[in-house]
């Protein structure tokens, strides 16, 4: 900001002064309204998390849902339930770098056939969400 910035806002804060008693408004310290909305966003992250099934592939194409170990035929039945509700699936494969094994395609495609939202993660503890290219 430039002086005549300054000096515009404080001619502002002037005027604005000039107009007499503002109403009182009660702020929250920052702490309080940083730490509610941190409550909000985990309460929110808690029941998006509880909405989706965790989908991990490792590279000899084991698959796991919510860290359990499934087979295709149980996955498929969970992605049935998981539309009903409305859910959502987090997954991520071993080795992104390189092909993905025939169960990762497999998990694609019951995603698709339930045309579930997705979202992919590059670790299996899924922290590190993957960023498109």
């Amino acid at each position: 900001m430039t002086i005549k910035h300054y000096f515009a806002i404080l001619v502002l804060l002037g005027f604005i002064a000039c107009e007499g008693p503002s109403p009182v408004v009660e702020v929250k310290p920052a702490s309080d309204s940083l730490i509610a909305s941190q409550k909000r966003y985990d309460s929110i992250q808690r029941a998006t998390d509880s909405l989706a099934i965790k989908v991990y592939v490792d590279k000899t194409g084991k698959i796991t849902a919510n860290g359990q170990l499934v087979s295709l035929i149980t996955l498929d039945s969970s992605f049935s339930k998981l539309k009903t509700i409305k859910g959502a699936v987090y997954y991520s494969r071993d080795n992104v770098q390189q092909d993905p094994p025939e169960e990762s395609m497999k998990v694609m495609e019951l995603i698709i056939k339930y045309e579930l939202p997705v979202r992919f993660y590059t670790d299996k503890t899924f922290t590190q969400v993957a960023n498109p290219k």
